[in-house]
């Protein structure tokens, strides 16, 4: 196998791009800024958790794991970035 075929095999292998689509989401959220009002606002409603809880499990149930693995990863990290959000304004105020 050439080298070019080997790094095709890599770059083609589903568990390969869920690390790294994992690792860029967590590496980009710690160098972001501050979340949107907007972002804060949905994320703080009950609602929109639910329905984005239930899109990503429809995700995992529909054959597309890697997309409902970084969906997961994703709205951890926001919901992470908004209750440190909420606790700094808490001490703040």
């Amino acid at each position: 196998m050439t080298g070019k075929g080997t790094l095709m095999a890599i770059v083609d292998n589903p568990s390969v791009i869920a690390v790294v689509t994992t690792f860029v989401i967590l590496y980009t959220s710690t160098l972001g800024p501050e979340p949107p009002e907007l972002l804060v606002n949905a994320l703080n409603n009950t609602v929109v958790r639910f329905v984005v809880v239930f899109c990503i499990a429809y995700l995992g149930s529909s054959r597309r794991p890697i997309i409902a693995l970084a969906a997961t990863v994703l709205f951890i990290t926001a919901l992470s970035l908004v209750t440190q959000r909420n606790v700094r304004d808490r001490v703040r105020s």
